[in-house]
């Protein structure tokens, strides 16, 4: 099996065991898809813990997942994988599941290769 399908096994029943998992208690709940706009949110400091809050000041509390499809890890083998490929299948079982966020994780090596110098073909790539 190659380390993409490996990947995407892996994925599929990660997934497929959190949502056999997990149960909504509100009727009628659609998940967002991926692409619906979120409403702004705003990190508010506080004395012990700061918070990240909506529009109206409720508190807001994000469920999601890494994706490391992106990222520079070093590997002592290279014939081992180290990031798993993010496909819009994947973001539509994210949404499904009620999870609400990515945190989209990169290698600022390649961000930023030099100085002053930006990779432009890398930044292409995370934006598509």
């Amino acid at each position: 099996m190659s380390p993409s399908n490996l990947a995407r096994f892996a994925l599929t029943l990660i997934l497929s065991f959190v949502l056999g998992c997990s149960s909504s208690s509100e009727g009628g709940y659609s998940a967002p898809a991926p692409n619906d706009a979120l409403p702004p949110l705003s990190a508010v400091p506080d004395v012990d813990i700061g918070r990240i809050v909506d529009s109206s000041g409720r508190e807001v509390l994000l469920r999601g997942v890494n994706v490391n499809a992106h990222v520079e890890y070093w590997q002592y083998d290279p014939e081992l994988f180290t990031t798993y490929p993010f496909t819009e299948e994947d973001a539509y079982m994210v949404a499904a599941m009620g999870w609400t966020m990515v945190r989209l994780l990169l290698s600022w090596s390649r961000v930023e290769p030099e100085p002053g110098v930006y990779g432009e073909a890398y930044l292409d790539e995370i934006a598509a």
